[in-house]
């Protein structure tokens, strides 16, 4: 019986409402939202990726500094047309 409510304060949640409440139901067809689950896969693989890739210049003999210079570069490259248009 213990195991079937959640403890929250003073007051008890039924294990069900707990559950329900991270599923997104309609229809009493309950299914999981992957798209959290999916994005943050993404971000871990991307800096796993960019883990890798700094590895690999650094033991190439890219200096630290030239390094940092690029990536900043490439981060402004990057993000500098999404801010023009998203501020137009």
């Amino acid at each position: 019986h213990h195991k079937a409510f959640f403890r929250k304060g003073r007051q008890s949640i039924p294990r069900h409402i707990v559950l329900a409440s991270s599923l997104d139901c309609v229809d009493q067809e309950c299914r999981m939202d992957w798209k959290p689950t999916v994005m943050m896969m993404a971000v871990v693989i991307m800096y796993a990726v960019l883990n890798v890739l700094t590895k690999m210049a650094f033991n190439e003999g890219m200096h630290t500094t030239v390094f940092i210079v690029l990536r900043l570069l490439v981060a402004a490259l990057f993000l500098s047309p999404i801010a023009y248009f998203k501020e137009r």
